[in-house]
């Protein structure tokens, strides 16, 4: 908190134009927001893929900022592993990773409010995204841009968030198509089988304008399908013997045998 009793400024987790970040003045912050609880290899690995491919496509670096959540207004209340125990998990989970770090403005946010007898507000990610453009700007990259990484269940239900316009406008999303989902063309292939496309479900819900659209549509790209999530691993790790080759093979390196220390 500052000493006007609102949050206090946003910083960068490291300066982002060092050769250690691999992103050059004028690259591409891409936010990566979840409760990663815990994280798992889809996490990683998806966004690598999609981080890449907006690499290639724009011909600019770009580096992965993971942003735990605090309360995320998606979910329920409660996660499984606190916020330290996330971020160190994360940690682990990146250390192989070039380019890929941890932001915990929204952990920070949300210890600060405790810390004065304050109820915590849920993690919205319009805040982060306009937080973490102004700690960019802050530390003079305004040359570097931002994106918002999401699936594509949770595009089509982006016109519900918070302010989604302006998240659309601060930082563009970037939305991962499985390849199971269709071809190269991914955003023209069929949703779920069925004979609609993404890009007739984004326009069916009437809430973007034609230029929102097109912004919505350029930010999707193709990724490998992992069939793992957070949800899955919990249950597991409730019987963590009975499904110890299921948690290797579904968890980054390290973050297994973290756990198995008592993470």
């Amino acid at each position: 908190m500052n000493d006007a009793g609102g949050p206090a400024p946003a910083r960068c987790p490291a300066d982002p134009t060092r050769s250690d970040g691999v992103l050059g003045a004028g690259g591409i912050v891409l936010l990566f927001g979840g409760s990663f609880d815990p994280v798992h290899r889809g996490h990683v690995e998806l966004s690598h893929a999609a981080a890449a491919a907006l690499a290639t496509r724009t011909g600019r670096s770009v580096v992965r900022w993971f942003v735990p959540a605090h309360r995320s207004p998606h979910k329920g209340e409660a996660t499984m592993f606190d916020g330290s125990t996330r971020v160190e998990l994360l940690r682990i989970a990146l250390a192989g990773e070039a380019g890929a770090t941890v932001w915990t403005d929204e952990l920070d946010r949300g210890a600060a409010a405790a810390a004065l007898g304050e109820e915590s507000a849920r993690s919205y990610s319009i805040d982060t995204a306009t937080r973490a453009r102004a700690a960019l700007d802050e530390a003079g990259h305004a040359d570097v841009a931002l994106r918002w990484l999401m699936g594509e269940d949770q595009a089509l239900a982006l016109h519900r968030w918070k302010d989604a316009h302006r998240l659309v406008a601060i930082a563009p999303p970037v939305i991962m198509r499985r390849a199971m989902s269709g071809g190269t063309l991914a955003v023209q292939s069929s949703i779920d089988g069925g004979a609609r496309t993404l890009d007739d479900a984004l326009r069916a819900t009437g809430a973007w304008s034609d230029a929102e659209l097109a912004v919505l549509r350029e930010g999707v790209v193709q990724t490998p399908t992992i069939d793992v999530s957070s949800t899955t691993i919990r249950r597991w790790l409730a019987d963590a013997a009975s499904h110890r080759d299921e948690l290797r093979a579904s968890l980054p390196p390290g973050v297994l045998e973290k756990l198995s220390a008592g993470a």
